[in-house]
This record gives structure tokens, sequence and C-alpha cells, in this order.
């Protein structure tokens, strides 16, 4: 066989595969399985973007609240700061009030390496139940003897007082709900 014969019979062999390939039906499902693709390619992007949202929320949260810690530490290391922020007056006995000295004045003449106290705590002792049990004042006695003599008066009392408190609150949810509808 002749070289040039079998270049054109290897060229016609290659055109016909071409044409059966190009004559090919897509299979079936296909066009599903494209839509299904793009929009899992939509979802993929959209959850991304609210990843750098996240991302971004906690990034500025996490910048506010080492801001706020920086503050509050450089106040701790500074307290003529804390105590210059202070709108008490502190006079002195025999001056008028025109003399009067803010507190940051008065904290700054105190010496730097006595620690600044918290006036803020009690220094009462902590009680073992609260509210404390206190006596009964002298209505509260009344109340206590009128209950003591006529149980049967002061139960119909309750209820009646009872029954005008449960209408009130009624009253009030159907204003605010008819308030609502407008």
């Amino acid at each position: 066989m002749d070289p040039i014969e079998k270049e054109r019979d290897g060229n016609q062999w290659l055109e016909s595969a071409l044409r059966q390939y190009g004559k090919a039906e897509p299979r079936a499902g296909l066009e599903s399985r494209l839509l299904a693709n793009l929009l899992t390619e939509r979802n993929r992007i959209a959850s991304r973007r609210r990843w750098w949202w996240a991302l971004g929320t906690a990034t500025a949260l996490a910048a506010v609240v080492a801001a706020v810690w920086v503050g509050e530490s450089g106040r701790e290391r500074n307290p003529e700061s804390a105590a210059g922020t202070s709108t008490t007056i502190h006079r002195e006995p025999g001056l008028a009030p025109h003399a009067a000295h803010p507190a940051r004045e008065v904290a700054r003449r105190r010496p730097a390496n006595r620690p600044l106290r918290d006036l803020s705590v009690s220094k009462t002792p902590k009680l073992a139940q609260f509210p404390s049990p206190q006596p009964l004042s002298e209505q509260e006695q009344i109340l206590v003897s009128y209950v003591a003599k006529y149980p049967e008066s002061a139960a119909l009392v309750a209820e009646a007082r009872a029954e005008a408190l449960r209408r009130d609150r009624e009253e009030e949810a159907d204003a605010a709900a008819s308030g609502s509808i407008r």
C-alpha cells in the first residue's frame, strides 16, 4: 500500500468517526444535572459570603472587646484618670463654697504609691437571708389582727381584690391588642 493511500484512508476513517460523534444525542438528564450543579455552585458561593460576614463580625466584636479590656486595665493602672471622672466635690472645713475642690484635684495630690480605695463597696456584714427579715410595720400588724378576728370577711375582701386586679389586667391586654391592630 502506498503511503499516500494510507494517509487518505486514515483521514476518511477520522472524518467518519467525527461525523458519528457529532450525531450523538445528549445523555438523558444532562440538563437537570447541569442546572443542579449551577445551583450547588451558587449556594457554595453564597455560603462563602456568609462565612466572610460571620468572620468580619467576629473580628469586629473581638476588637471592641479588646479595646474595652485595654481601657479597663488602663484605668486600673492609672487611678487618677478613674478618680477624675467623679463629680463628687470635696470641701475642706472652714472654706467657702466657692473654694471647693473637685475630686480630680484631690486625687492629683494623693501620693502615687497609695492605691485608690473603692468607695462603692460597703463594709456591712453579709446577711444569711435576703431580704433580711424585718419587724412588721404598724399597718401590717393591724392587717394581721383583722385577719385573725374576721377570717371569712378577709377572705372575701382578698377574693374581690384579686378579681378586680384580674379584670384590670384583661382590660389592659385588650387595650394593647386593639392598639397594635391599628
